[in-house]
C-alpha cells in the first residue's frame, strides 16, 4: 500500500514539474515581450 502511494506521488511530481517549467517558459516570453515594449516607449 505504502509503496504503491510512493510511486503514485512520483508520478504526480513529474508531472507537476513539466506543468511548472512549461509555466515558466510562458512567463519568460511575456517577460521578454513586456521589456521590448518597455523598449520602444524609452525611445
Amino acid at each position: 500500500m505504502i509503496n504503491n502511494k510512493r510511486k503514485f506521488y512520483k508520478a504526480n511530481g513529474i508531472k507537476l514539474k513539466t506543468i511548472k517549467t512549461n509555466f515558466n517558459k510562458i512567463k519568460e516570453t511575456n517577460s521578454t515581450r513586456n521589456s521590448g515594449w518597455n523598449f520602444i516607449i524609452a525611445i
